[in-house]
């Protein structure tokens, strides 16, 4: 007889069978699992045999790639990319000019940069890169776009030191959680006290070279500069020396008050006699560039510009605009309904036609918007009201006792809002936000309507032209300005399914 045998190792794993994995499991899967599907299949695979030869031959081995116009007409059955690459500046700075042109390639570098260093996650400081690409790019971006002479204003440096300096340190120590009060204040005193001493010693050694004019003697024996120096001394002790006292933070709002009418009246009410002069300089001009003015900014340039400032404009005054809808003011909710159901109930053409022609005739004689900043300000107005429609639907997605928990912790309403109820509604609402980005970028090209040459302006100037004149040049211009949206509005989409698996946090969807 054989003796008895028992494993006590364990076996290794079958492979699975080889139908289920890789391509022809994949296929197997999604392409022929059921009678219908196969039959999807197969018509899909029919269609696009018809059509794919056809659209590559059209668009690539048919094409016309160099030569001029006359190439083009000679071939009218297939894409004219000499066309496209003929006026492709055009296509990018519109009527922007050349000599200046480096101006935008720095900007539209500095912009896919910063969106890239954005969306790598390990990127360093990617909290300050988003706070630069929110607030201080759209302001550089127009100073740079749009050229000039851009420095600083008429100014007396006492009185930066005596009305800057005293505004920010209370501020700073009206901040109820802030540390070290004392120390803060202990430190803004003295460098305050040695600003004037700096001043005065300057005007003794007649070092007036340093500003035109100084009459810092004559403001320092001045009622009303006496009380404003006193002012901020006498609070920063009050501050310094309250420690944690509860109302730290009503007094400094309170001096704030104080000393915002005191500076008015200093500036407005008692003005220096006409034989002084207050001021550093006439003009410290720190850039000079050439200036474009908005009227030759086209193409694809003017299409970002139009496009990142309805962005960054229209989420911020969408989420205040939702908020005041559901508050519990009257007033305000009424305010906000009113303006939302303004904008969603006008066609954004009508609101562009209605900020380039009409908003001239509301406003004083000699005032004067900007064509193009009356089209981003209607183009900002109109998608805050989308956007706050949609931010409204996430914040009424939020359980209710999110709310009641947030008020059980004893957190203010803003501290809610933003602690607790708005991270959750804006994750649940992203498809929806990039969906109305999405479709702002499109509807860049209505400014076509007030005599602005996006991107798609630029190209249908170009096919205009009468030297190219050929059949396919109109279809390649089109086919060229689609491509780029879709890759824009794309990667759009693309960034938006990327945060949505990232913040997902186990909630069925």
């Amino acid at each position: 007889m054989s003796k008895a045998y028992v494993n006590d190792e364990r076996h290794p794993d079958l492979p699975p069978p080889a139908s289920t994995v890789g391509a022809v499991g994949w296929m197997r899967e999604h392409l022929f699992s059921s009678p219908a599907n196969i039959l999807m299949t197969v018509v899909s695979i029919g269609l696009l045999a018809y059509v794919v030869p056809p659209m590559v031959s059209w668009l690539f081995t048919s094409a016309v790639w160099s030569g001029g116009a006359d190439a083009c007409r000679a071939n009218p059955d297939a894409a004219c990319w000499t066309f496209v690459g003929a006026r492709f500046d055009q296509f990018v700075y519109g009527f922007y000019e050349k000599t200046e042109r480096w101006r935008v390639d720095i900007m539209l570098i500095l912009l896919f940069a910063g969106i890239a260093a954005l969306v790598y996650e390990k990127t360093p400081g990617r909290k300050w890169i988003g706070m630069f690409m929110l607030i201080g790019y759209p302001i550089l971006s127009w100073i740079m776009l749009l050229g000039g002479d851009w420095g600083t204003p008429n100014i007396s440096l006492y009185n930066v030191i005596v009305v800057l300096l005293p505004i920010v340190g209370i501020a700073l120590l009206s901040y109820d959680r802030l540390p070290s009060a004392r120390t803060i204040g202990i430190v803004l005193t003295a460098f305050y006290l040695l600003a004037i001493a700096l001043l005065l010693g300057l005007t003794a050694a007649g070092k007036t070279e340093l500003w035109i004019g100084s009459t810092v003697i004559y403001s320092l024996v001045r009622l009303d500069t006496i009380i404003i120096t006193l002012i901020p001394f006498l609070g920063l002790f009050a501050l310094t020396k309250s420690g944690e006292m509860e109302r730290r933070g009503t007094i400094g709002i309170a001096m704030l008050v104080v000393f915002a009418i005191l500076v008015l009246g200093f500036f407005f009410d008692l003005p220096a006699p006409s034989s002084l002069d207050m001021t550093l300089v006439d003009r410290v001009v720190v850039v000079s560039m050439v200036e474009v003015p908005t009227k030759q900014w086209g193409g694809f340039m003017l299409t970002l510009v139009i496009a990142l400032t309805g962005i960054v404009a229209s989420l911020p005054l969408g989420v205040l605009l939702a908020l005041g809808r559901r508050s519990n003011m009257p007033a305000i909710r009424v305010l906000c309904v009113v303006f939302i159901e303004f904008w969603r109930g006008v066609p954004l053409i009508t609101v562009l036609f209605m900020a380039s022609v009409m908003l001239p005739l509301f406003l004083p004689p000699g005032v004067s918007f900007d064509q193009l900043l009356r089209a981003l300000i209607g183009v900002a107005l109109f998608s805050a009201a989308y956007m706050a429609e949609v931010v409204r639907g996430g914040l009424q997605a939020i359980p209710k006792g999110q709310y009641e928990g947030a008020d059980s912790l004893g957190l203010t309403y803003w501290q809610k809002m933003r602690l607790i109820i708005l991270p959750q509604a804006l994750k649940i609402v992203i498809p929806g936000i990039v969906n109305t980005f999405i479709g702002l970028f499109k509807d860049t090209t209505l400014v076509l309507i007030i005599g602005l040459f996006d991107l798609l302006g630029a190209v249908q100037a170009s096919i205009a032209d009468p030297n190219w004149n050929a059949k396919s040049v109109a279809y390649t211009g089109y086919v060229f300005t689609a491509f780029v949206f879709w890759v824009c509005c794309y990667g759009m989409s693309q960034y938006s399914r990327y945060l949505e698996r990232k913040l997902h946090t186990g909630h069925k969807r």
